[in-house]
């Protein structure tokens, strides 16, 4: 196969500011390419764990690197690309066929970290979220992240991160199964919505207002609250949430829960981007 022609150093400086490196791979500079490809995923990846931990002293610091390298690289990256495009012309260096390769594994690997990432970095309506314990199985398994944030008004059937009481800043993500004005009841641990039972191809399935989802059922062999719920109906101003384990969650069907207010509620729907046996991925939540 022939070598393609020299590259352009116009292209090289256009391709290399929306993905740092990618117009040093066109310009026959893989290494360097490489470099500014693996900086900007460090500064990326650097955002997320600032984001993920408690605040620390050295928290702002490292913020702030990582944010500066973020808004420079770019610059940085179509400056050298349009330099070594020309240098590599002159030397009357043909671009190879493999550096097609390479230059679309790095815009894959940097274009992937900065979805991941993107949320923190935009704004400060995102709200990153990791789930510590089994209560939505399986729809969220223990240890999924997650990005979600304020945006559409809460729904039957979507997922809501929220704080339920006013001096406790701990935040929970369930499901909602009632709005204001729904009666919710549970009978033989089976969820009813308005006299409906939710339950769709069976125990282990539910459904509301379009919203499929995967629940984990109530054995036949519990009582007591968990299961048997009288009908109540949902003031205004409130949810109601279960979490879609139901024989592990504290939710709404339990006094010191309750109903949850609509001021409360941080964060609406969401993306999953890591669970664990999946990896990294992108899944948008209902």
């Amino acid at each position: 196969m022939q070598p393609s022609r020299p590259p352009r150093p116009w292209i090289a400086a256009l391709i290399g500011l929306p993905c740092p490196g990618l117009g040093l791979f066109y310009a026959r500079a893989p290494w360097l390419g490489a470099l500014l490809a693996l900086a900007m995923a460090a500064a990326l990846a650097g955002v997320a764990a600032v984001q993920q931990r408690p605040p620390a002293p050295w928290s702002v610091g490292l913020l702030l690197t990582c944010a500066g390298l973020i808004l420079l690289l770019p610059v940085v990256s179509a400056v050298a690309g349009y330099v070594q495009a020309r240098w590599t012309r002159r030397r009357g260096q043909a671009q190879a066929p493999g550096d097609t390769v390479l230059m679309l594994g790095a815009a894959g690997i940097v274009g992937f970290l900065g979805l991941v990432t993107a949320p923190l970095w935009l704004g400060g309506h995102w709200l990153h979220f990791y789930l510590p314990s089994d209560s939505m199985l399986p729809t969220l398994a223990v240890g999924t992240r997650l990005y979600s944030a304020a945006g559409p008004a809460p729904d039957r059937g979507m997922i809501v991160v929220f704080r339920p009481r006013a001096k406790d800043d701990t935040q929970y993500i369930k499901c909602i199964v009632g709005v204001a004005g729904d009666s919710v009841r549970l009978q033989g641990g089976r969820l009813f919505v308005n006299g409906t039972p939710a339950a769709a191809a069976g125990p282990a399935q539910e459904s509301l207002d379009g919203h499929a989802y995967a629940v984990v059922p109530m054995p036949s062999r519990m009582s007591g609250a968990s299961s048997e719920m009288p009908q109540q109906t949902v003031p205004p101003g409130h949810l109601f949430v279960l979490g879609d384990n139901r024989p592990n969650s504290l939710d709404s069907r339990f006094p010191q829960f309750g109903f949850i207010p609509l001021d409360r509620v941080d964060a609406v729907g969401g993306v999953t981007y890591w669970a664990p046996g999946e990896g990294l991925h992108l899944r948008p939540l209902q």
